[in-house]
């Protein structure tokens, strides 16, 4: 019974922080803070020595998160979940209250989608 309250209390809990994370990026469009967070945790401090190569590297950085934007909702969140927050598919699995291969899929399925959506911005670019 001591087991049951525990998992049945952990589950709560990660329900709560989903409803919590959805509510937050319905209302404060939190791909805008995520993507400043991401912008704060994973550039190197040598990334803008060279002002093209850093104009070069917020393009690149702007051009992905649009991409990321096209995707669905659910998609989406996996997507933020795993690539820029770096949970483990189990916890995303949690968090979003499914099957881990359905979580396994989507975000395959969100990076193959990204990776078009990528290319054919580039190719569109290439174009000018």
């Amino acid at each position: 019974p001591n087991t049951t309250l525990k998992r049945n209390f952990s589950a709560w809990l990660l329900t709560l922080a989903r409803n919590y994370l959805i509510d937050q990026y319905r209302r404060t469009k939190w791909e805008k803070q995520t993507r400043d967070d991401f912008n704060d945790h994973h550039l190197p401090s040598e990334a803008f020595e060279n002002p093209e190569e850093g104009v070069v590297k917020e393009e690149n950085k702007r051009t992905v998160w649009q991409g990321i934007n096209n995707l669905t909702s659910e998609i989406r969140m996996a997507i933020i979940l795993r690539d820029i927050q770096g949970k483990q598919y189990e916890e995303i699995a949690e968090i979003m209250s499914l099957p881990l291969g359905t979580v396994k899929s989507r975000i395959n399925r969100g990076r193959l989608q990204l990776a078009k959506i990528l290319k054919e911005k580039k190719e569109g670019r290439n174009e000018m």
